[in-house]
């Protein structure tokens, strides 16, 4: 009596205790109320587990015996609280008996365990969404008991999860391998269906079926994210599997889920998938390119509109992206720190500070460190996997080398995209991205060098060069036309008076204000000097110029100048006719531009990667201001320059007086824009081929990243 009623005791505590850890989830029902058919039936085997709803009349399994012609069938009877066992030799019942579960009919009864005898086999009948499944038993022994703990799965959506599992290994066949997999653990079912997703993806990578490989790396991260989560029990976690697969289900057929279902990034990346899917579909006419850029300065998107001007003649369609601004990569963090570097670090030169902090951050480490899917995942790279599913691009082009990682990752995992890399400065920082312990392996990966110099090619490391190609510098259009001595002479005399010196000034788009052309308007440098000065986007340079220079000055064909008070030194601000924006009056469209630079005979410029590189191609000599401190990689390029007699740089104002006319000395070369060969180097084409003979690369089982 006392025993008894001490295992009542413990009982009851360990269900008040399980009620108490899994939050309340545990509810079960008065047993005055209990009705076996309001429960599950639990079956287990060894280490595996099986739930079987709706268990009234259920033929659960038969038992073959080793008496022969004999047999044992197990039928479930849940209004009875139990199992009705029926024994049939030779086709003939010969005994029935029951075994109660528990309930109103047999409170006491907690399990019953058949045991298999040698010679003897259980098959147990598992239903499916569709059918039954036969799982043949030959060892060990079977137990069986029903409860209402709402702890265990709903038996329902338990063969929705397995046949979801189904679906995505075994062609659909709900008695396969994978579905009994989530069957016999169901607690560990998310780990189960991200473990067989991986493994199909990898399977349809070494098969090079892009869109399977696609599809399952996107499963692979929403399954680990539920595995993650540690769902309190596993009643739960197939419910919130059961829901993930309608979910998908909506996102396959073209509708809209609730918001709250979307509640991770393998979910939210696959309704970008299926839209990816819908608005460009496999079969098209085109192929697809999409060009990240950058809004850190001005070059990158400069470069962005010069690839796809490149693209879109060879075929392509193209789609520029700014991972900046663009409101598919939205980061109020990202933002703030664009804005500061624009506004704060490039128009008031505060070059120094941004090395101190840049030197800061490279001794710390890579600009990003790997995270491959589905075990990592962040929000930054989770905007790049969206924006490629968006667009399903048959080819990645990026003109700024700081996400290049991620970049990379995210090309391999849906689907082994093509990478191409087109560098925007002649140190290509690739020490920045990779190291010696995190290096690209992707055979569809390659970095465009814009100039052959062997300086450029010291800062390609952990690259090997066998991973580049001489791209040269994605300028616009009109800075690669052959140099028109006779047109630019021609024009040279209707823009200046015969035996005037031309000096232009480009400061980047911003139209930074600079001193150099305050000084020479006081003092020049012996000789006749008209000083043109591209101000870009700054609308209250010219006002401020003209305010210091009050004087006028007729040049051929009427065109009024400025000048202060050596009257030696001429200037005006330039403006293109061509370019209809009121609200930029001196913004100087290309053509023009390289025609202005054509007549130079010396050029003041910030050394950025875009403005040296139309230097390099139209090979006007240059000067570059020292006195400042520059960006590190812009002090690199000065030095390249000066270097291959292309520049002379300055630091003081005694300096820069003759730097003017040492510079103009050197005459007009393109040197650095040309090949091996002596060729001009020609992105146009250059980047094209590249492009063509990465999307021609095999890449089946291959890696991205090496460690």
């Amino acid at each position: 009596m006392c025993i008894s009623a001490f295992k009542i005791s413990i009982w009851v505590l360990a269900f008040q205790f399980l009620h108490l850890v899994l939050g309340g989830r545990v509810a079960y029902q008065d047993e005055s109320q209990w009705s076996g058919c309001q429960s599950s039936l639990v079956v287990s085997h060894g280490n595996s587990t099986f739930f079987l709803p709706n268990w009234k009349d259920v033929e659960l399994f038969t038992k073959a015996l080793v008496e022969p012609g004999c047999t044992q069938t197990y039928t479930a009877q849940c209004d009875k609280g139990g199992i009705i066992t029926s024994k049939i030799c030779n086709g003939t019942e010969v005994g029935s008996w029951g075994s109660c579960l528990g309930g109103a009919a047999c409170p006491k009864a907690m399990f019953r365990r058949s045991s298999i005898g040698p010679g003897e086999r259980i098959v147990l009948r598992l239903p499916t969404i569709n059918s039954t499944c036969n799982l043949e038993i030959t060892s060990g022994n079977v137990k069986f008991y029903a409860t209402s703990l709402k702890v265990y799965p709903d038996a329902n959506e338990l063969a929705i999860v397995a046949a979801k599992a189904a679906q995505l290994v075994d062609d659909g066949d709900e008695c396969g391998s994978a579905a009994m997999q989530v069957r016999s653990g169901v607690g560990l079912a998310a780990n189960t269906l991200r473990q067989l997703t991986e493994a199909a993806s990898a399977s349809a990578d070494k098969e090079d079926n892009p869109i399977k490989q696609t599809l399952n790396s996107l499963l692979a991260l929403h399954f680990h994210e539920r595995q993650s989560a540690r769902l309190q029990t596993s009643h739960w976690g197939i419910h919130q599997l059961a829901q993930d697969t309608q979910t998908m289900k909506l996102l396959e057929d073209g509708e809209t889920p609730s918001p709250s279902s979307m509640d991770t990034a393998g979910l939210q990346a696959l309704a970008h998938y299926h839209r990816g899917l819908l608005q460009h579909p496999s079969q098209r006419d085109k192929r697809r390119a999409l060009i990240f850029s950058c809004s850190f300065g001005g070059g990158h998107k400069s470069a962005a509109t010069a690839v796809s001007g490149y693209l879109g003649k060879a075929g392509f369609e193209t789609v520029v992206m700014d991972t900046t601004f663009d409101e598919a990569f939205s980061n109020p963090s990202n933002e703030r720190a664009a804005t500061l570097f624009n506004d704060f670090i490039i128009k008031r030169q505060n070059y120094g500070v941004f090395n101190m902090v840049d030197a800061a951050s490279q001794m710390m480490g890579l600009l990003a460190n790997p995270c491959p899917s589905p075990r990592c995942n962040n929000d930054r790279k989770q905007q790049f996997r969206n924006a490629v599913l968006d667009q399903r691009p048959d080819l990645i082009v990026t003109v700024y080398h700081m996400e290049l990682l991620p970049v990379l990752e995210i090309a391999k995992e849906l689907g082994n995209i093509p990478v191409l890399h087109i560098a925007t400065d002649i140190d290509i920082k690739m020490k920045e991205i990779f190291s010696a312990r995190v290096r690209p392996v992707y055979p569809k990966f390659i970095a465009g060098i814009p100039f052959n110099l062997s300086e450029a090619y010291d800062t390609i490391e952990p690259l090997t060069k066998d991973q580049t190609f001489l791209s040269g510098y994605p300028v616009r259009g009109a800075f690669l036309k052959p140099f028109d001595e006779h047109r630019v002479s021609q024009a040279k005399e209707e823009f200046v008076p015969e035996g005037v010196k031309v000096m232009l000034i480009m400061t980047g788009g911003g139209g930074q204000d600079v001193k150099w052309p305050y000084i020479l308007a006081k003092k020049g440098i012996g000789l006749p000097l008209h000083i043109v000065i591209i101000a870009g986007g700054n609308n209250q340079l010219a006002p401020k110029l003209r305010k210091a220079m009050p004087y006028d000055k007729v040049f051929p064909g009427g065109r009024k100048v400025w000048h202060g008070k050596d009257d030696s030194v001429t200037v005006e601000v330039a403006k293109d006719p061509a370019n209809n924006n009121e609200d930029k009056p001196y913004y100087v469209l290309e053509e023009r531009l390289a025609l202005l630079m054509d007549m130079a005979d010396v050029m003041l410029s910030k050394p950025g990667g875009g403005s040296t590189a139309e230097i390099a191609y139209r090979g006007v000599p240059a000067i570059f201001d020292t006195s400042i401190s520059l960006f590190h990689w812009e002090k690199f390029t000065v030095d390249v320059f000066v270097q291959a007699n292309r520049a002379i740089s300055f630091d003081s104002e005694a300096s820069f007086r003759s730097a003017l006319p040492t510079a103009m000395h050197l005459g007009r070369s393109q040197e650095i824009a040309k090949d091996v060969s002596g060729n001009i180097i020609d992105p146009a084409k250059s980047v094209v081929q590249a492009a063509e003979q990465l999307l021609n690369v095999s890449c089946a089982g291959c890696g991205a990243i090496g460690f």
